[in-house]
C-alpha cells in the first residue's frame, strides 16, 4: 500500500528526525508543513534524513493554537499530497509523534482494514449538542459563541480574561449563532488516518469548511473533519478511533519518558504522542531502536 504522512511541525529537532527516519520507505510520501513563524529551520538537514520516501515541503502558513489556521494547515497538507499522487491512506501527524509499530505492521493493519476511516469521535459517536450546563469552552460553544482573537489571547492573560467575560455575557444572552444549522456537530481529536476517496471528499468541501469554521471559532480543528464526515456517505466507515496513543491523564498531553517504554510498545494504536527531547531524549531513541526495521 502507499501511504502519505502529513506532518505539521513548528521546529526541527530530534523527534522529527527520528519520525522521518522511521517513515522512510519507498511506498511512503512525506509531506511537511513548517509553521511560517518558525525561524532557522534546517531544511537541508531534513532533506538528507529522508533517502527512500518522497519528501515534499508544502507552502508555509502561520499556525496559531486554537485558531482556524490549524485547519488551514491540514487542508494545505491534504491538497498538496493529493496533488502529488494517489495514496491508499493519508495520516496526519505532528512533529512530536512517533510510530509505535514498524512499517510492515502499519501496512498490514491497513491492508486488513482497507476502506475504514480512522477518525476520533468522542461521546460514543453522538453529535455535540447545546446543554444548559455547557461551559463557554465546550465543544458546542466553540462554534455557537463568538470567539475573538483566539490566536493572541493564549499567551496574554488580559486578552484571555476579556475573552472569558465576553463568552460569559454571550452565554447569559443565550447567543447561538449555529442554532439554525441543519447538520449536527461532531467532535474528537484532530489526528487522523483516512482513505484517498475520503481525503478528496474533504478537500472538495473546503468552501463549506471555511464558511462554518473559519470565523470567530475556537479549536475548530477538533470539529471540522468529524462534522464533515459524519454528515456524509462516509459516516458508516468512520471508526471513531484514530489509532493514536495519547495520555491526557498525566498531562495536556503527557510527554513520554524512558520509564514508559514497555507501555508504549505494548499499547493499542499505531502512533503515539507526545515526545520532547528537551524532557526525555532516551525514550525517543528507545522507540526508534525498537520500531526501526532491520
Amino acid at each position: 500500500m502507499k501511504h502519505a504522512y502529513l506532518i505539521i511541525t513548528h521546529r526541527e529537532n530530534v523527534v522529527l528526525e527520528r519520525l522521518l527516519m522511521l517513515l522512510d520507505k519507498e511506498n511512503n510520501g512525506i509531506y511537511i508543513h513548517v509553521d511560517a513563524k518558525t525561524k532557522n529551520f534546517d531544511f537541508e538537514k531534513i532533506k538528507k534524513t529522508v533517502k527512500l520516501a518522497k519528501l515534499v515541503f508544502t507552502n508555509r502558513t502561520k499556525v496559531y493554537w486554537g485558531d482556524y489556521s490549524q485547519v488551514n494547515a491540514e487542508l494545505v497538507l491534504l491538497k498538496t499530497a493529493i496533488g502529488g499522487g494517489r495514496y491508499d491512506y493519508y495520516h496526519l501527524l505532528s512533529g512530536q509523534d512517533l510510530p509505535i509499530k514498524n512499517n510492515s505492521a502499519i501496512n498490514a493493519f491497513f491492508e486488513q482494514n482497507n476502506g475504514k476511516e480512522f477518525v476520533s469521535i468522542v461521546n460514543d459517536r453522538k453529535p455535540v449538542v447545546r446543554t444548559a450546563s455547557g461551559g463557554v469552552f465546550s465543544p458546542y460553544s466553540r462554534l455557537s459563541l463568538f470567539h475573538y482573537g483566539v490566536k493572541w489571547w493564549r499567551k496574554n492573560k488580559i486578552l484571555k480574561g476579556m475573552e472569558y467575560v465576553s463568552l460569559l455575557l454571550q452565554k447569559e444572552l443565550r447567543i447561538d449563532r449555529i442554532s439554525k444549522l441543519k447538520e449536527p456537530i461532531y467532535y474528537g481529536a484532530n489526528w487522523f488516518s483516512i482513505t484517498d476517496l475520503c481525503a478528496r471528499y474533504v478537500v472538495s468541501q473546503e468552501q463549506y469548511i471555511i464558511e462554518l469554521f473559519s470565523r470567530h471559532t475556537r479549536c475548530a480543528d477538533e470539529l471540522f473533519l468529524q462534522t464533515v464526515l459524519m454528515n456524509s456517505i462516509f459516516q458508516d466507515r468512520v471508526t471513531g478511533d484514530n489509532l493514536r496513543y495519547v495520555d491526557f491523564k498525566r498531562g495536556k498531553p503527557y510527554v513520554w519518558r524512558e520509564l514508559d517504554k514497555d507501555e508504549l510498545l505494548s499499547a493499542q494504536g499505531l502512533f503515539a504522542r507526545k515526545f520532547d527531547d528537551q524532557v526525555d531524549s532516551l525514550i525517543i531513541e528507545d522507540i526508534y531502536a525498537a520500531v526501526k526495521e532491520k
